[in-house]
């Protein structure tokens, strides 16, 4: 008499393999595809590109043939050693990263290279003056406290290297300040850019008074 074998169901490699086949060998729907299409976002404007008049933007965009022509000017009105002297500050490719302003009070003096009288070219140095850079805001505010034509409007971020500086003059002792754009005659554009450990400065390209550049040193106030 033979043993009675236990009678067990298929295996679990067979289910398996069932199953596959069966998947398989059923139609499955057909899916919709759709290309994918992949649209660049236009980079963010500077919000200072919207703040400025075109006559400034235009300033702004020609800072390069500004520096060549004011260095030009001064070398040939007997000022290259003092333009060799100071350093970075009258470098144009001296900009280094990180050159937003920090908050807090500053010494100025302010460089002017410009036609002089009889077309002459002529390199002044003024100062030292009182500056100050504030905290709050978006754009903070910047002014020149003291001198006899001072500056003063908001910072815009633009880029790691720089901020542009948009803001207006105050002459003599002026106590109510002009904004920019209230009187063209008295708009300022500028870039600030950081020379060198606790040194910035603002180029001021084509001013309005009738100089070639500006430039503001700036350098912090410590007593």
């Amino acid at each position: 008499m033979q043993p009675l074998r236990r009678k067990t169901g298929p295996s679990l490699a067979l289910i398996v393999a069932g199953a596959t086949l069966a998947s398989c060998a059923a139609p499955r729907p057909p899916v919709a595809t759709r290309a994918a299409v992949i649209v660049e976002a236009p980079p963010p404007e500077r919000a200072w590109r919207s703040a400025v008049q075109p006559v400034d933007f235009d300033r702004l965009t020609r800072l390069g043939a500004a520096w060549d022509q004011a260095l030009a000017v001064a070398r040939s009105a007997g000022a290259a050693r003092r333009v060799g002297a100071e350093g970075e500050l009258l470098s144009p490719l001296a900009a280094q990263p990180r050159g937003a302003l920090p908050p807090g009070s500053y010494r100025c003096r302010l460089i002017r290279i410009g036609p002089g009288p009889r077309g002459r070219g002529s390199y002044t140095v003024n100062g030292p003056y009182f500056c100050f850079v504030g905290a709050e805001g978006v754009n903070p505010p910047f002014i020149q406290q003291t001198g006899p034509d001072r500056a003063w409007g908001s910072l815009y971020d633009d880029g790691d290297q720089r901020q542009i500086f948009v803001g207006a003059r105050a002459r003599g002792a002026e106590k109510l300040l002009v904004n920019y754009g209230d009187r063209p005659e008295r708009d300022v554009v500028g870039v600030v850019e950081r020379v060198g450990n606790f040194r910035y400065r603002i180029v001021i390209p084509w001013p309005r008074s009738g100089a070639i550049l500006e430039v503001l040193e700036m350098v912090p106030a410590t007593g």
